[in-house]
């Protein structure tokens, strides 16, 4: 099947959608009003949702490379957009500091949960249960139940603004990184602190884990993709090759392959066991600021 891959720059509101085996745009899609930063796919790879500063989420598919609808509720710039694996839901969240839970079939806004007091940048769904991790500015990782609609647990030990989380593929563990360079990883069932990576010299923008649960990876500002042994905890390996400051990464859903993007306007593709860049994607006119692939 084929693997797409996506990105999306931060200024002129354009989404482009890639063929990994291929360094020409599949099709480039222009709907938003101003800078994108979000992008995800659905769990079945034929939907892809894109967000920014004009408070829109809007539907793409990816079969027909039509757009498919949009949603509108947010007050402010959405910073975030994560699909659930076990149910039919998208999760978005931003600087009107409320995530707001969506029913993709219907297009519309189900629920809202409420308790963060700064700008989320991020969210996780566990692949288990219809738990929803959230990271903000307001200095706390919170665990949401989504039938109940309520937070169950959070994080507020002062450990700075959180940006990238990630749950594992089990459920059992989710990782976060922030601003203070380093990356930790909590139990999720308690949210104690049980590893931390050091490493980064400069903010972290992306944690991911590999499909099997093995490896951790992350991007950096300091230009430097790291790929850490999660059960090791030891660093692997270091990608380098950007000339500045990285934005995104994204695991292929093979475990072979991993996507960057950063501020030189340009997706690098690499292997991730050899560590190898593979492929290079030029097509964007500003900075990358987030790229997704798809399932299948």
């Amino acid at each position: 099947m084929v693997q797409y891959d996506s990105s999306a720059h931060n200024q002129d509101g354009v989404v482009i959608l890639w063929k990994i085996n291929h360094s020409q745009p599949l099709k480039v899609f222009s709907k938003h009003f101003g800078q994108v930063v979000t992008v995800a796919f659905s769990p079945n790879g034929k939907i892809l949702a894109t967000g920014g500063d004009d408070k829109l989420i809007f539907l793409y598919d990816v079969v027909s490379l039509q757009d498919i609808g949009f949603l509108t509720g947010h007050e402010s710039y959405i910073r975030y957009l994560v699909f659930s694996s076990t149910i039919n839901l998208l999760a978005s969240g931003g600087n009107d500091k409320i995530i707001r839970i969506w029913d993709i079939e219907e297009k519309k806004e189900i629920k809202q949960l409420l308790g963060h007091s700064d700008f989320i940048y991020s969210l996780s769904f566990n692949p288990n249960k219809n738990i929803l991790a959230s990271g903000s500015e307001d200095e706390t990782i919170r665990l949401w139940d989504i039938n109940q609609e309520k937070m169950i647990m959070k994080i507020d030990q002062g450990i700075g603004k959180i940006y990238p989380i990630s749950f594992s593929p089990d459920g059992n563990t989710l990782a976060s990184g922030g601003l203070d360079c380093t990356i930790r990883l909590w139990d999720a069932s308690t949210l104690k602190e049980i590893q931390k990576f050091e490493g980064h010299t400069d903010n972290v923008s992306c944690v991911l884990y590999s499909p099997d649960g093995q490896t951790l990876a992350s991007s950096s500002e300091d230009k430097s993709i790291r790929l850490l042994n999660v059960h090791g905890g030891r660093n692997i390996q270091q990608l380098n090759g950007h000339s500045k400051k990285l934005n995104c990464i994204s695991v292929s859903p093979d475990g072979l392959l991993i996507a960057s993007g950063s501020d030189n306007q340009k997706i690098k593709l690499w292997n991730l066991k050899g560590g190898v860049e593979v492929r290079k994607f030029i097509g964007h006119s500003n900075y990358v600021q987030i790229i997704c692939f798809s399932q299948n």
